[in-house]
């Protein structure tokens, strides 16, 4: 028993880092994206 609940842990840390990680890439992309805008008005 002990066993799976360390590794149903584990596998919600992972799935936790893959949606940080995914958020960080959408941020950085609507980053990017606003200076090719912003670059684009001047």
């Amino acid at each position: 028993m002990v066993e799976i609940f360390q590794k149903v842990r584990i596998l919600k840390k992972v799935k936790l880092n893959c949606k940080f990680s995914i958020t960080k890439l959408l941020l950085k992309r609507l980053a990017e994206n606003r200076n090719e805008v912003c670059h684009g008005n001047w």
